[in-house]
This record gives structure tokens, C-alpha cells and sequence, in this order.
């Protein structure tokens, strides 16, 4: 049971854990902390890639000043 709940939500932790627009939270760390944790390598590669798209938006529209960031 445990096994199949990790599964279930490796993809989604890894993608908001990229899409956090903070120092260490980012693809580099992420894809240390796939590695570390054994995760399948192509599921890793896409929630990192859409946590890296999201964390982009994230700073574009603070940026702009869409959103207020502090």
C-alpha cells in the first residue's frame, strides 16, 4: 500500500516542488532528489518540466506585476 501511494503522487510532488520559485527548488534539485528516491526517469522528466513551466509563469507575472509576490 505504501508503495502504490508514493507512486501515486511522486509526479505531482516533483512538479510543485520545482514550480516553488525558491533558492534549491528548482530542476537541478529535483531531478537529485528523482535520482535519490529511485523515481521512473520519463514521469520525472515531465513534472519537472512542467514544475520549471509553472515556477516560469510564477516569475513572469511578478514581473510584470500581474501578481504581488511580497
Amino acid at each position: 500500500l505504501e508503495k502504490h501511494i508514493g507512486t501515486k503522487y511522486e509526479s505531482l510532488f516533483l512538479a510543485i516542488f520545482t514550480a516553488v520559485p525558491l533558492p534549491l527548488t528548482g530542476a537541478y534539485t529535483a531531478a537529485i532528489l528523482a535520482w535519490v528516491f529511485g523515481l521512473k526517469r520519463w514521469r520525472s522528466f515531465v513534472a519537472i518540466s512542467i514544475g520549471v513551466v509553472i515556477a516560469g509563469l510564477i516569475m513572469t507575472l511578478g514581473t510584470i506585476g500581474v501578481i504581488k509576490l511580497f
